[in-house]
Order: C-alpha cells, then sequence, then structure tokens
C-alpha cells in the first residue's frame, strides 16, 4: 500500500505561463528531496480522504482468476502496469480486436482529475490557435462518444450510453480516444485485465478465441469502477522544483509550449473543488498531432488514424522509465529528437531547439527533465 504520502504537506505547482484566463492554483513551498508520486490533492476533504484510501487499496489488490481475471488479461493488478501511480516498470503489449499487437507505455496515473477538470472551451480554444499557426504544428480535437454503459453516478457527467453522435472530447489515451475516466478505467478494467463491470459487461476473448473465466456474470461492480475512478481524479500532481525564467523562456521559444501548454483552465463547477476554475498545469494541449509515418503504431482508434497521437502530459515526467507511446526514446533528447522526422507537425520544434546554443539545450532538457 502506498501510504507514505502522509508526510507531506504541502505541493510544488509550477510558476508556468498561464495559458487559460483563471486564477493560477496557489504555489506554497516543499523540500525538493518530497519526490512521491502518490498523494492525494493538497486541498482534500476527509470525504475524499476516505474515497482515495478506499481506491488505493484496490489499485494495489492482485486479481485471480476467481475474481473473474481473464481469459485475456497484461497484468493482475492495477498497480502492476502503473508502479508508484505513474508509468509502468515497462512496455506491454496493446491488443485490438483483430489482433493486432503495438507496443505501450502504460500512462501516468497522478494529475488525471486535472486533465479530466480541464474545460471543453479551452480545448477548443487549443484547436483554435493552432488552425492559426504559419508553422508545421497544427492539432485537432477528437471528438468520441462514450462508449461505457451508462454509469450511476451523476457526479461528473451524466453522459447517454453508446449515444450516436461524437459529441465528447477526447482526452485519455494515447490517441485521446475516451473522455471520462470513469469509462476509462472501466476499458483498463476489461481490457488489460479481463475484468467486465457493468460499465464494459462483454469478455475479451483470448488469443484462442475463448471468453470464459473463472467468475460467471460480472466480474465488478459499479462501485469499484467509480472508486477506482476516483482514487485517480484525487491524485496529486507530484511535487516539482521551480523552473528558472530562462528554461521557461526557452520552452517557449522552442515551440514545445505550443502543444505542452503549461497550463489550461478548468470547469468552474467540476465537483472537486480543489480542481474547480483553476490553471491546471497539465503541459498539454489535449490535442490530436500528426506525428510523421516513423511514428505510425498502425492503430486506427476513432477519428484518429496510425500517426495521430494526442499530446502526452508532461505530469511526472521524470518517473516516467521512458519516453514516446511505446519507450522509443530512454532520454529526454531523444524524444525531442523523435519528434523531427520531415512529415511530424512537431518538425519545427526540433528545428528551434537544434538552433539553440548546447547550453541552452542543456538547460531546457533539464527543465523538461524535472517536470
Amino acid at each position: 500500500m502506498a501510504f507514505h504520502y502522509l508526510i507531506a504537506a504541502t505541493i510544488v505547482w509550477l510558476a508556468a505561463g498561464a495559458a487559460g484566463c483563471g486564477q493560477r492554483a496557489p504555489t506554497p513551498s516543499v523540500a525538493p528531496e518530497l519526490n512521491l508520486p502518490n498523494l492525494p490533492l493538497r486541498l482534500i476533504t476527509a470525504e475524499q480522504r476516505e474515497l482515495f484510501d478506499e481506491g488505493d487499496m484496490l489499485f494495489e489488490t492482485t486479481m485471480r482468476p476467481a475474481d473473474g481475471l481473464g481469459p485475456h488479461f497484461i497484468q493482475k493488478a492495477c498497480a502492476s502496469c502503473h508502479r508508484d501511480d505513474g508509468r509502468g516498470p515497462g512496455i506491454v503489449p496493446k491488443m485490438m480486436p483483430n489482433r493486432q499487437v503495438t507496443n505501450r507505455l502504460p500512462p501516468a496515473v497522478f494529475g488525471r482529475g486535472y486533465i479530466e477538470a480541464v474545460a471543453d472551451r479551452e480545448i477548443e480554444r487549443m484547436e483554435v490557435l493552432a488552425r492559426g499557426r504559419t508553422n508545421s504544428i497544427k492539432g485537432r480535437v477528437h471528438r468520441v462518444r462514450y462508449l461505457a454503459e451508462g454509469n450511476i453516478d451523476k457526479r461528473y457527467h451524466q453522459h447517454q450510453p453508446r449515444a450516436a453522435n461524437a459529441t465528447l472530447i477526447g482526452r485519455f489515451g494515447v490517441k485521446a480516444r475516451i473522455a471520462t475516466l470513469d469509462e476509462f478505467t472501466a476499458d483498463a478494467l476489461q481490457n488489460d485485465m479481463g475484468l467486465t463491470s457493468p460499465l464494459r459487461p462483454l469478455e475479451v476473448a483470448d488469443k484462442d478465441g475463448l471468453k470464459e473465466d473463472g467468475k460467471p456474470g460480472i466480474d465488478v461492480t459499479v462501485a469499484r469502477v467509480n472508486a477506482l475512478a476516483d482514487y485517480a481524479r484525487l491524485l496529486e500532481i507530484p511535487p516539482r522544483v521551480p523552473p528558472s525564467p530562462e528554461a521557461q523562456i526557452l520552452f517557449a521559444q522552442s515551440l514545445c509550449s505550443s502543444c505542452h501548454t503549461p497550463t489550461l483552465q478548468t470547469r468552474q463547477d467540476y465537483p472537486i473543488n480543489a480542481l474547480a476554475g483553476i490553471d491546471a498545469p497539465v503541459f498539454t494541449d489535449l490535442l490530436l498531432h500528426d506525428m510523421g509515418s516513423a511514428m505510425s503504431d498502425g492503430m486506427q482508434e476513432g477519428d484518429a488514424g496510425p500517426q495521430d497521437f494526442r499530446t502526452t502530459p508532461l505530469i511526472g515526467l521524470r518517473f516516467y522509465p521512458a519516453f514516446m507511446h511505446d519507450g522509443r526514446a530512454r532520454t529526454v533528447a531523444a524524444a525531442i529528437d523523435a519528434h523531427g522526422a520531415s512529415d511530424s507537425e512537431a518538425r519545427d520544434s526540433v528545428q528551434a531547439f537544434n538552433a539553440l546554443t548546447p547550453a541552452q539545450q542543456a538547460i531546457l532538457v533539464r527543465y523538461v527533465e524535472s517536470l
């Protein structure tokens, strides 16, 4: 269990230039050595703390065939892919219905509540800005459907199951194919652990086409799905050391901030007060970008093609074991270079980075490594 977050009293917020129009979240100081990735939100209520603790326990729980694990599964516990709530211990295969396989790094879990809380109008604003650029960097909203069955918990949304029109803004997954954390949780349980729920009731077949597991009927309750989703919502962004002004200037000068937008404004009515109406330091525009044929994973997810990827939120990047969607880059410098193919939207940003002096490049890389 990850209970050592009890020692932390405050959280550092990155004092980056605001992309939103509201008030920035408070910036209390914290000792740099408090590099803990599994802290609850700083302004958490007693009731939310109980939800956090319940979700923390479920996140660490190992499932068995008798609990409904399988027949197809990648790991037996959420924490097996998302160690310490960051990206997982390694690369995992992602299997599509046609058995096409690609490698994926499991996403971070911390800070996901901030992403869910971002206002739709902010993401749409990013798309408008992208259309107006004269450089290679564009980007588009991924419109998706709510593909889960209905959720009895109406606190966060009232989306109808399997609505015919793609009207929601995708924000979770490497191709932004899912709009909400409850559906994202149910999808992960179903596809990565073979655990069905009222939101995702169909078993995923194993490689031999078998769908039977050791537990008849639905494997986990909607309460369990929502508890895990609440845990993700209530996880804090890991503490950060405030950056130097020069590093922030270089981040913008190299066009990194065009896609990895330092802050986005959240909804005023988001149900978690600590995340409502703030400039969330997420370092993403949550848009899809064409990253070029060299980055293609061969996967079509909704309207996102094989070369399309959502801008990765640079939340807790220093905890990642590798970078890019498939872990191909082992250093931040290598990840920057991987953006630079001639048919990649990010190519002008890489050219701007390469135009910096070696000393400036080192400052910028250290800044990204500290996030």
